[in-house]
């Protein structure tokens, strides 16, 4: 790989603090919360017939945080520092799907085993998991690893992309998202039509093709943002 192309991704991983801290944060509060209530369960409290969020889901705030401050706050220090686009164009790319596979790993690890041991507890009647919901778990952890690092890959790139263009072109951005919301509002094929992307990016019975369509457009989406680093304001 280019020492430089390399160097980009070693800057973006190691810049993104503070979406690191508020994940972190987030995740070991919601950990925390959940012990207490487990504490409390063991000791004959009665918690109530509960259904709750499992605590891996909220790793997937890295994602769009480090997208936004990768695309917002390092793509400009890059180029103060005399740093090539193609560069950072290559090493965001890479940065994302290493920041899908860790969360990916992660959030797949909490949901096999310890959301399934939260569950045998009896403490909760269930766990609202991303996973559960698409049912990415149905063909095993490799599969729904896998289907999660697509979507979550996609997602990434989605943010980087919207922030891209919302630096470039502000307002413009702005003014085509409240026709777009608009014309999604008041009109049903375009909704039937949003629904069915929808499902093939999360719900789609077929593994293989839920990620091919999420990486597809992934790299459809990251092509686009190409151009978009030459309108850029630094």
């Amino acid at each position: 790989m280019n020492k430089s192309v390399w160097g980009m991704v070693i800057l973006n991983l190691k810049t993104i603090k503070i979406p690191y801290k508020i994940t972190v944060v987030v995740f070991f509060f919601m950990l925390v919360v959940e012990q207490i209530k487990l504490f409390q369960f063991r000791t004959g409290v009665d918690i109530g017939n509960q259904i709750n969020v499992s605590v891996g889901t909220f790793l997937w705030l890295l994602i769009p945080l480090a997208a936004i401050f990768i695309a917002s706050r390092n793509f400009p220090r890059m180029i103060n520092l005399g740093g090539k686009r193609k560069h950072f164009f290559i090493g965001s790319f890479i940065s994302y799907a290493i920041l899908a596979t860790i969360i990916s790993l992660i959030g797949t690890l909490i949901y096999f085993l310890y959301d399934r041991f939260i569950l045998d507890t009896g403490m909760y009647d269930g766990l609202i998991s991303l996973i559960e919901i698409c049912k990415w778990d149905s063909r095993g952890p490799m599969i729904a690893f896998l289907q999660q690092f697509a979507f979550l890959f996609m997602l990434g790139i989605l943010f980087h992309t919207f922030t891209l263009l919302q630096s470039s072109w502000g307002w413009i951005v702005n003014m085509v998202l409240v026709i777009l919301i608009a014309v999604f509002v008041l009109t049903t094929p375009i909704r039937i039509a949003f629904y069915n992307i929808l499902s093939i990016l999360l719900f789609y019975p077929n593994a293989l093709v839920q990620i091919v369509a999420c990486v597809a457009l992934a790299v459809v989406l990251y092509a686009f943002s190409y151009p978009l680093l030459y309108h850029e304001n630094i």
